[in-house]
């Protein structure tokens, strides 16, 4: 009986119940040990599978060329051509595979350089369309306002593309803040993961109405302890954490006030509603004790006559102020976005409204830190990344399954947070996919925020939870301790030592570690 393996005769024979194959018993069990197949059928055999056959005690002879030593010389000479002549084969098979190689590796190469001169034409043709298209702009001029012709609708048309001037401002500052950003060191001042999970409420302080509860949006002045909170009750407070009892009412808008942001260079602050409008507030004095409207910026084109009713406006959802403090973006609820120049309060380009399709409803919308990628969130679930130079989409999220509530960038640029009704999604803006899905305890989430160092996330929902950016988005800090109808904002103050948190009652809640 010859083993199935070897090709000798078997001295422990055993036979396969599956497949009939006889085999060397230490041969065969080897095999099964290392790979669990027949060796020869390539079907899952097992010890079990094994029978002993019983034969005769067999004495197997010598072959007569191994009975002398010429033979034996023979014998090994002929072992020797074998392998020598297998060692050709694999040296001819090896340098076929690198000539094959060689071959693939310059194709690769090749098609890299085609990609590479395409991708210069293409950015040499939209260049050239684009300089077409702002030399076309310039030559239409405004249309002039009558606003006294009873039954007039003059337009107020924004322009094609932004001016190359607004588009090198743009371009600088981002590079400037690229060069700071790779040199940026976190400070030591900065919070620890275990300052994080000490944090406990300071104080619940009611700044807003009680008619119309809901802190819908809370911005910090970075550098000073001013914190400005955007209410349901169609009023902007500014209160100082020293002492946030006692704060700055800004009343105007007519309607819910859905964002406010501050202004760094010239201290002001932007707010925006479902009035249709966006307002600047510009302090009277230093001591900014108190604060006046200085414009109210319509986002409608329609201006009326007197003799008629004004235009209805969408509600302006996000105001967002750039990296230069010159300009700022705008996104309303009628599927459109705005770039405007903050110190004119000039519209300088309009998104959405000239679409054949019906662009979706904005619900949110947030500006990278390097002020060139403009990202909105819409109340059917996508997210648009622009570019916000050429106002061209770049990227489209569509993970989600229920409305876009809030958007925010890390600062270091890669990370990017979105909350909707089925959770929050972190995505890698280097490769465009979510890398992390969370789902903070209660019913979705409604509001995102990384801090300054990108250490942290804070998420609303029903309650606010902490996520550790570097431990694996791992939960630092929950807090449940808020109304039925949960949380609407969150921000960082300075270091992320402090974390004001807006919720659907009239109440700023205050949350800080505790020494």
């Amino acid at each position: 009986m010859l083993c199935s393996i070897s090709g000798t005769v078997a001295k422990e024979p055993v036979v396969s119940k599956k497949t009939g194959h006889i085999f060397e018993r230490k041969l065969i069990e080897k095999v099964i040990k290392d790979t669990g197949l027949c060796p020869v059928t390539n079907e899952i055999l097992d010890v079990d599978d094994l029978v002993e056959v019983q034969g005769g005690n067999t004495q197997v002879s010598r072959p007569e060329s191994a009975c002398s030593v010429p033979g034996l010389l023979t014998l090994l000479q002929n072992e020797w051509d074998s392998v020598v002549l297998e060692l050709y084969q694999t040296r001819k098979s090896l340098q076929e595979t690198r000539q094959e190689l060689s071959h693939a590796l310059y194709q690769q190469d090749a098609a890299t350089r085609v990609i590479a001169s395409l991708i210069r034409e293409r950015e040499e043709y939209r260049k050239r369309l684009e300089s077409s298209e702002r030399k076309s702009s310039e030559k239409h001029t405004k249309e002039p306002r009558d606003d006294e012709g009873a039954g007039e609708h003059p337009q107020k048309k924004a322009r094609m593309a932004l001016d190359a001037s607004v588009i090198d401002a743009m371009t600088k500052a981002s590079k400037a803040l690229s060069v700071k950003r790779k040199d940026r060191k976190i400070s030591d001042t900065v919070a620890s993961m275990e300052d994080i999970e000490k944090f406990e409420s300071q104080g619940a302080f009611p700044v807003h109405a009680t008619r119309k509860g809901g802190i819908l949006s809370v911005a910090v002045c970075p550098g000073r302890s001013l914190v400005a909170t955007a209410g349901a009750d169609s009023t902007v407070h500014i209160v100082d954490t020293a002492n946030i009892s006692a704060g700055i009412v800004l009343k105007g808008h007519d309607k819910r006030v859905t964002d406010v942001q501050y202004v760094t260079k010239s201290g002001k602050w932007l707010s925006c509603s479902g009035d249709g409008t966006v307002r600047l507030w510009q302090a009277e004095d230093d001591t900014q004790s108190s604060y006046s409207c200085q414009a109210v910026i319509e986002l409608a084109d329609v201006v009326q006559s007197k003799s008629s009713k004004k235009a209805k406006s969408a509600e302006v959802v996000s105001v967002q102020v750039h990296p230069t403090d010159d300009y700022f973006f705008s996104a309303a609820g009628d599927g459109s976005w705005c770039m405007f120049d903050l110190e004119r309060q000039e519209r300088l380009v309009r998104v959405g409204v000239d679409e054949p399709e019906p662009p979706s409803a904005y619900s949110t919308a947030s500006l990278h830190p390097d002020g060139l990628i403009y990202c909105t969130g819409s109340e059917q679930a996508d997210i648009k990344i622009w570019e916000a130079r050429n106002q061209k989409p770049v990227a489209s999220f569509v993970d989600h399954s229920g409305a876009i509530k809030s958007i925010s960038f890390s600062e270091n640029g890669y990370y990017m947070a979105s909350a909707a009704e089925d959770g929050v999604k972190v995505w890698d803006l280097r490769k465009l996919k979510s890398i992390q899905s969370l789902e903070p305890k209660g019913t979705g989430a409604t509001c995102v925020s990384f801090d300054y160092s990108g250490q942290f996330l804070a998420v609303g929902g029903a309650g606010v939870s902490v996520y550790g950016v570097k431990t694996g988005w791992s939960v630092l800090k929950q807090i449940l301790d808020f109304p039925k109808k949960g949380v609407h904002s969150v921000a960082w103050g300075s270091d992320a030592k402090e974390l004001f948190v807006g919720a659907s009652d009239h109440n700023l809640r205050v949350f800080s570690c505790v020494m």
